[in-house]
């Protein structure tokens, strides 16, 4: 439900949105600010991380770029357009300066960069963290768009939980960053164009929150200790068990020594104080199991 409503959502001003700038490179000299949106590289679209890349591989370091950049919303909502020129840096000196000079540095990064395909005057904006302004819902929709094989889409869509657990921890209880969340806007489908898009992050919100939570509760489930259904399945396994190993035993007493092993120690006071009748019972001390489980229930109300 989550990969079919978000594509509802899609960008308001499509392109590359950076993190954070490395300080002292291009990025940060030029003005761009975390969260802006560059839209256009010398006048050439650029909607996209794929687009980003095959234009910063013609480019080369040295080399001076306009960006086209899409501002914060004000106090109004507004975003304004301007256009800024970047000094392009080196990729392959950016990385290797990390080392502070230190010669058994440099090899390591070194030989690790040519094998990545990294060379001298490679082009570098210095952005960290790079992603497009819609990132957040692309990730759920990609899982039936078909642009994927249906096995690959099928995995994904399996872990895509899991991959979400951490989502609210990294957004302080959001479930998407809100610089990115300002970002989005309704699709032209009928649903989005009935709801608008404060509707559809809401159904977005809820649909995400509905997963997260079934998630959990599933996982708590299995812990192997009742009331939990993990805990139940623990205690049938352990009376099956019992009942092939003691058939000489009443039928009650086994199952009340597989309620006793799937509970472990996490027994309530009330069970504990009448612990003794228990065992007496199993092991015949008591004419009758009834009379244990009095006993049990006088102990505990006392």
């Amino acid at each position: 439900m989550l990969s079919a409503a978000a594509p509802g959502l899609v960008a308001s001003n499509p392109g590359g949105v950076r993190h954070w700038n490395h300080r002292r490179e291009g990025a940060e000299d030029a003005g761009l600010l975390p969260y802006e949106i560059f839209t256009h590289i010398d006048g050439a679209g650029c909607p996209g991380n794929n687009e980003f890349s095959e234009q910063m591989g013609v480019l080369s370091s040295g080399e001076e770029v306009v960006f086209t950049v899409v501002s914060h919303p004000d106090l109004n909502g507004d975003r304004s357009e301007r256009e800024i020129t970047v000094t392009l840096g080196d990729r392959y000196e950016y990385y290797v300066g990390l080392c502070g000079g230190d010669s058994a540095c440099v090899e390591e990064p070194g030989g690790l960069l040519v094998e990545m395909g990294v060379e001298n005057g490679d082009a570098f904006l210095g952005v960290s963290g790079l992603r497009s302004s819609s990132s957040s819902v692309d990730y759920y929709s990609s899982k039936m768009s078909g642009e994927y094989p249906v096995s690959q889409s099928a995995l994904g869509a399996a872990l895509t939980p899991l991959a979400m657990i951490g989502v609210p921890i990294q957004h302080d209880g959001q479930t998407m960053l809100l610089e990115e969340r300002a970002m989005l806007k309704a699709s032209d489908g009928a649903l989005p164009r009935a709801l608008g898009t404060a509707g559809m992050l809401i159904l977005f919100d809820f649909l995400f929150w509905l997963v997260w939570i079934n998630f959990l509760l599933g996982f708590a489930n299995l812990i192997p200790m009742v009331p939990f259904d993990g805990g139940h399945i623990v205690k049938d396994g352990v009376h099956s068990i019992l009942s092939r190993l003691t058939s000489g035993i009443h039928p009650m007493r086994v199952e009340l020594m597989a309620e006793r092993i799937s509970r472990g120690g996490e027994l309530p006071d009330s069970l504990h104080r009448g612990s003794s009748h228990y065992a007496a019972a199993i092991w015949g001390d008591y004419s009758s199991l009834e009379e244990a489980l009095r006993l049990s229930v006088t102990s505990s109300t006392r």
